[in-house]
């Protein structure tokens, strides 16, 4: 069910000017576990980078 979602869903992209970013977050950095304002703030930064290019 959740594919034919997906399928229907997309369908009417226009997939000609498409491009994706993945992003991958490290669970820990120096031994020290991210919590979620970190996440936030990491992500905040790069999608401030994104604007900037």
């Amino acid at each position: 069910m959740l594919k034919r979602a997906i399928k229907e869903y997309t369908k009417d992209f226009d997939t000609n000017n498409c491009f994706g970013v993945s992003l991958t977050l490290k669970q820990r950095v120096d031994n020290k576990s991210i919590n979620s304002d970190i996440s936030s703030q990491n992500l905040k930064h790069f999608l401030n980078v994104l604007k900037r290019s």
